[in-house]
C-alpha cells in the first residue's frame, strides 16, 4: 500500500485555516457529523480553490477527528489492467477501516472523472469502473473526501452523492 496512499503526518488545526465564513461552517458541520457517527461521516467533495487549502482542511478534520488522514494520489490507485484498479481501491477501503483513517482522494477528477459516450468495449469498461468505484466509495464506512478543481470535470452521478460539497475559495495574490 504505500505506493498508494502517503499518510500526512502535517495537523493543521481550524485556527490554521482562513476561510470564508460558511465553508468553515460546512467542515465544522462535517466534523460534527463524523463524530457523532463513530466515524462514518460518509463522503464530502472539496471543490475549487487551492490544492493545499483543500489538504490544510482534510488535515484540520482529521486533527479534529483525533484520526489519521490517508491521501490518496490519482496516477498510484488507477491502473491499466482490468480489474486493478477496483483491486487496489478495494485493499485501500479495507486499510482505511482497519486505521479508522480519513481518505482523501486527491485531484479525484482525474480518477472519477466524466463519463464518455460508448463507442467501443473500452469506453464501456471505463464507464463501469468509475460505476464501481463510486459504489465502494458510498459503502465506505469511514469518511472519504474527494479533492476536486472544479465541478464540471465531475460526472454528475460522481457529485450527487457527496453528503457535503464545500467550495473553497479562489485565492487573490
Amino acid at each position: 500500500m504505500p505506493r498508494l496512499i502517503q499518510k500526512m503526518d502535517s495537523t493543521p488545526r481550524w485556527d490554521d485555516l482562513v476561510l470564508p465564513e460558511k465553508p468553515m461552517a460546512q467542515l465544522r458541520a462535517l466534523a460534527a457529523h463524523a463524530g457523532d457517527a463513530g466515524g462514518a461521516g460518509g463522503t464530502a467533495l472539496f471543490l475549487g480553490g487551492s490544492r493545499a487549502a483543500r489538504l490544510e482542511a482534510a488535515g484540520a478534520l482529521a486533527d479534529t477527528l483525533g484520526r489519521d488522514l490517508l491521501r490518496v494520489a490519482p496516477g498510484a490507485l488507477a491502473r491499466r489492467f482490468i480489474g486493478e484498479t477496483e483491486k487496489n481501491l478495494a485493499r485501500l477501503l479495507a486499510l482505511a477501516a482497519r486505521r479508522n483513517a480519513i481518505l482523501f482522494f486527491d485531484e479525484a477528477d482525474a480518477l472519477f472523472g466524466g463519463r464518455t459516450g460508448v463507442k467501443d468495449a473500452h469506453d464501456r469498461y471505463a464507464n463501469l469502473e468509475v460505476s464501481h468505484l463510486l459504489q465502494k466509495i458510498s459503502g465506505f464506512h469511514g469518511l472519504a473526501i474527494l479533492s476536486a478543481n472544479r465541478k464540471p470535470i465531475l460526472a454528475p452521478a460522481v457529485v450527487q452523492r457527496f453528503s457535503q460539497i464545500v467550495r473553497f475559495p479562489v485565492s487573490v495574490c
